[in-house]
């Protein structure tokens, strides 16, 4: 009887580890913070006339929510370029709304903005800030870009007009929403999903 050497079943077992891995051993790939954008559950705001707004539309490519405060400056400057944007991308199907994330602010109020800063996109009031807490929006002006299934594909600052407090550029460097909005209209992936928005913060608890 003859007793097999350790290095001869060191031998014998490598190959047959290396079958076994070929036919059964994964290795899961690191997830993106894309592969799994946050989802938002079901919610529903409230128009100017009272009237129930879903968040979230099948009929479009994605809903663009702009989050306003009337008496911010920062984000009354932005008027004109949220004005841009709605008519160069609500004939591409994207959705846009303007949100008034305020306990103090009623709907008469947030009209009066909506006129007197030219914005024709539908306006929602959010007195309870529900929908600000829901998307991560913490300042106006500040944009949050959804799927249809309500997945969050961008939050953040319209563009970098303003890089800091106190800061502002005559034209913006980076255009992040504009460039959302075109990579997801072409199918590519968001290659910026996140920024810091510059402006007036939000009452939050």
């Amino acid at each position: 009887m003859t007793l097999r050497s350790p290095y001869r079943l060191i031998l014998l077992a490598v190959p047959l580890l290396f079958i076994a891995c070929a036919t059964g051993c994964t290795t899961s790939p690191t997830p993106s913070k894309q592969d799994k954008p946050s989802q938002l559950q079901p919610i529903t705001a409230t128009t100017l006339e009272g009237q129930p707004f879903a968040i979230t539309s099948d009929t479009h490519k994605a809903t663009a929510l702009i989050f306003l405060l009337p008496d911010c400056p920062i984000a009354n400057g932005y008027a004109p370029e949220i004005t841009r944007l709605q008519k160069a991308y609500e004939p591409q199907s994207i959705r846009f709304a303007i949100v008034y994330s305020d306990r103090d602010i009623t709907a008469k109020i947030a009209a009066t903005h909506c006129t007197d800063f030219q914005h024709s996109s539908q306006a929602l009031i959010d007195p309870d800030l529900s929908l600000a807490k829901a998307t991560g929006a913490k300042v106006t002006p500040e944009a949050v870009l959804l799927s249809p299934k309500g997945a969050v594909l961008y939050r953040g600052r319209i563009d970098d007009r303003f890089p800091a407090y106190g800061k502002r550029r005559a034209k913006p460097t980076k255009t992040e929403l504009r460039d959302a909005l075109d990579a997801l209209l072409a199918g590519r992936m968001i290659a910026v999903a996140r920024t810091e928005a510059v402006g007036c913060f939000l009452d939050l608890p």
